[in-house]
Order: C-alpha cells, then sequence, then structure tokens
C-alpha cells in the first residue's frame, strides 16, 4: 500500500481471482502463468502486465488458495535509488577527503622545491647572501648544505678577488704618485 500502482490478489486452485487489494491489470493468463512460478525457486521476479512492468511475488497458501504481490519496479528501482544515494553521498565525501588530503601532502612534499626555486632565482640575480634552511628530509637537508656551502665558497672567491683589486688599484696608485712626485719637484725647480 506504500508504493502506487502495486496491488495484490487472492487466486484459488483453478486461477481465478477470487480477492484483490484494487484493480490490477492482471488477466487470467497472467494469473496462470505467476501461480505456476510458485513451484520454482525463485521467490519474486519480474512480469510485464499491461503497460507496466512489475516485480512479482507468488506464494501457495493452504487450501487451494493463493497470493500474488506486485510491486511496480520503477518504485522499487526508486527504493534502491533512496538507500544508494547516501552511499553515493558518502563516497563523494570521501573523495573530497582524500582529494585535500592529497593536495596537502602534494604542498608539503613540494613546498621545499619551490623554496629551493625561488632562492636560485635570487642567486642568479646576484643576491649571494640567499640561504636555505636544513630540512627534515635526508635529500633536501643534503642539497641545502651544498647549496649553502657553494654560497659560502662563491662569497670567499668574491671577497678574495674584490681584495686584490683593491689591492692592485691601491699599488697602481702609489706608483703613479711616486712618478709624480719626481717630475713634479722637478718642474718647480725648473721654473724657479
Amino acid at each position: 500500500q506504500e508504493y502506487p500502482g502495486s496491488f495484490w490478489l487472492l487466486f484459488d486452485a483453478n486461477d481465478n481471482r477470487t480477492f484483490a487489494s484494487r484493480a490490477n491489470p492482471l488477466e487470467s493468463s497472467d494469473i496462470e502463468a505467476l501461480s505456476h512460478s510458485s513451484t520454482t525457486k525463485i521467490q519474486a521476479h519480474s512480469y510485464r502486465a499491461g503497460y507496466q512492468d512489475y516485480l512479482t511475488h507468488t506464494k501457495q497458501l493452504r487450501m487451494g488458495i493463493g497470493c500474488i504481490l506486485a510491486i511496480p519496479e520503477n518504485h522499487f528501482s526508486m527504493l534502491l535509488f533512496e538507500s544508494v544515494k547516501y552511499y553515493l553521498f558518502a563516497l563523494a565525501g570521501v573523495i573530497l577527503l582524500l582529494g585535500i588530503a592529497l593536495i596537502l601532502v602534494s604542498v608539503r612534499f613540494t613546498a621545499p622545491l619551490t623554496q629551493m626555486a625561488s632562492n636560485l632565482q635570487r642567486v642568479a640575480d646576484e643576491r649571494f647572501d640567499t640561504k636555505l634552511p636544513s630540512y627534515k628530509t635526508r635529500e633536501f637537508n643534503a642539497i641545502s648544505s651544498t647549496f649553502n656551502s657553494m654560497l659560502d665558497t662563491i662569497n670567499h672567491l668574491i671577497n678574495d678577488v674584490y681584495e686584490k683589486k683593491l689591492l692592485v688599484m691601491d699599488s697602481e696608485i702609489k706608483f703613479l704618485q711616486s712618478q709624480m712626485d719626481p717630475h713634479f719637484m722637478f718642474n718647480v725647480l725648473n721654473t724657479i
């Protein structure tokens, strides 16, 4: 009674309808076919009556009376959809949570790489005071320490070359001054 279009009927030993819950599309031939299906092991099966497909169950009762229960298949499918709907929502929620977890894990594992890429760009812009922090993973920590020692070596070489250049310039200035002093003195004496 909960399903629109469903019905039940009682039939006698001669497959004649004796009582029905409401008007139903079953003919005598349908009742005969369904009453003989009750001897098989199938508990419920699909049957087409009129223009509607029904999920039917036939049972032989005592005293030569049988009963046929019929539910329209589309209502049965709607019930199945209602029960599956919650599983689909749960599955969508699990997939969403897994997607978020994968994004977080990928961000966590790619964060050192993006940090290294930005520091390499700083070195390419000739800012040699850049340092990488130490990382928890062994491979990233090895890259970080190698990068930092390479930058220390570059800074040392830059400072060493700069100091040598300053010494060369200082010595050139002193040399020019030393040449200029006697020449200047000679010109002053000559003028006097």
